[in-house]
């Protein structure tokens, strides 16, 4: 029996060298980071949610202090 769903072979492969070639522009470090950012947020969703909120907040701020033209405090 055929499964009514299935990945069109074409559109898998163009998706596939496009991680390659993302993978290409990456240094070592970058793509190290990479992977453990993608275990953690499979082995531990939870936490990987909680940082990737952490940072988004952390963008925000930085970007409204940026907009308003105030100097950014370094801690």
């Amino acid at each position: 029996m055929q499964p009514s769903h299935y990945k069109d072979p074409h559109a898998a492969a163009l998706g596939q060298r496009g991680g390659q070639k993302r993978m290409e522009q990456l240094n070592a470090t970058e793509r190290s980071a990479l992977a453990r950012h993608a275990a953690k947020a499979r082995w531990h969703p939870r936490e990987a949610q909680e940082a990737r909120e952490r940072a988004q907040e952390i963008t925000y701020l930085i970007k409204q202090a940026l907009k308003n033209g105030r100097q950014l405090p370094l801690v």
